[in-house]
């Protein structure tokens, strides 16, 4: 059994042998085949994009001559826009220039109005503290003189008093020089030290 497995073995790998040396013309004729079919086909491919490069070429030349024609519009249409941008940057920069020259000047208005409010600020100042300062100086002269006033009254009254009590003292007291008058309704005789009549 095993020897027959061997033979049929050997007669497969025959059989397989002659079947490739049998498919090698074969293999070799498709090869060629699909060379000649791939060169081909590089080759239509060659010409089909030499054609359309060819047209590109012809369409951008047409492009360039039409465009070419255009080129003095061209040129004018964007002269036109360069000076309307200049003339609208122009009036832009002359509204910008006088909305910060208005700005200066409100600006300077608004410091002179506050350095006159504070002017007139300080001078109200002076004013109240000046008049402060008199008022102030009056009431001391009004209550110096109020002082002086009272202390001049006061010393008038102590006079008069003490002239009242002087004069109280004169009449019901003798003076020492024996001069003095008798209260009134009594009479009182002066003695003198040579009166004759003494016992």
């Amino acid at each position: 059994m095993e020897r027959k497995l061997q033979r049929l073995a050997k007669s497969m790998d025959h059989l397989e042998r002659a079947k490739r040396e049998e498919e090698v013309p074969l293999i070799e004729a498709a090869y060629k085949l699909k060379m000649a079919e791939d060169e081909q086909y590089h080759t239509t491919m060659q010409q089909q994009n030499a054609e359309k490069h060819r047209q590109t070429w012809e369409t951008n030349v047409e492009e360039k001559k039409r465009l070419a024609k255009m080129t003095a519009d061209k040129e004018e249409f964007a002269a036109a826009i360069v000076s309307r941008r200049s003339e609208e940057f122009e009036a832009l920069r002359l509204e910008r220039e006088e909305r910060i020259n208005e700005l200066r000047a409100l600006r300077r208005a608004e410091r002179e109005i506050a350095r006159r409010r504070a002017y007139v600020r300080r001078l109200q100042q002076i004013e109240d503290e000046a008049r402060a300062a008199a008022e102030q100086e009056e009431r001391e002269r009004i209550e110096e003189e109020a002082r002086a006033r009272r202390a001049a009254e006061q010393e008038e009254e102590e006079k008069r008093r003490d002239e009242e009590d002087r004069a109280r003292r004169g009449r019901y007291e003798p003076r020492r020089d024996g001069s003095g008058e008798a209260p009134p309704g009594r009479f009182e005789p002066s003695r003198r030290r040579d009166d004759r009549y003494d016992d």
